[in-house]
């Protein structure tokens, strides 16, 4: 670990607690959201609600380095952050194979909430799948 970085907390929230988003600045009540719950913690140790996740992600999709991990959906139309948040759709979708074990990658052109470009490969429908920005595409 980085000495620059403080970890996350390992310990959840109390439920029912309120508490305000690090990104929204909106207060916002801790609760079950399924298997996990309605906030997450940042690598820097801040605590995100659902929405301040969403509205972060999509900044680092404008305003990131060029490359974008995220998950294709299992329907492949989208692509969304970790809690389904869809951060932009699927216009292109092709196979290939590997030439491993019948194994495929799955191929993907995005445009992004921003209308931006991308294209990328990954494991295939609800899997991880990381971006790279189309070049001669304008943020």
């Amino acid at each position: 670990m980085s000495a620059h970085r403080t970890p996350a907390p390992q310990h959840p929230m109390p439920l029912g607690a309120w508490v305000t988003c690090a990104e929204t600045g909106e207060r916002f009540e801790t609760a079950r959201d399924g298997s996990t719950f309605n906030y997450a913690w940042s690598r820097t140790g801040e605590l995100l609600s659902d929405a301040g996740v969403d509205q972060r992600e999509r900044r680092a999709m404008l305003e990131g380095p060029g490359t974008f991990t995220c998950y294709l959906s299992g329907d492949g139309q989208h692509v969304t952050g970790w809690k389904g948040n869809v951060l932009g759709h699927v216009t292109r979708e092709t196979e290939s194979d590997t030439g491993w074990h019948r194994s495929t990658l799955t191929h993907i052109r995005v445009t992004d909430c921003h209308g931006n470009e991308w294209h990328g490969k990954g494991a295939g429908r609800g899997m991880l799948i990381r971006l790279h920005r189309s070049k001669g595409v304008p943020r």
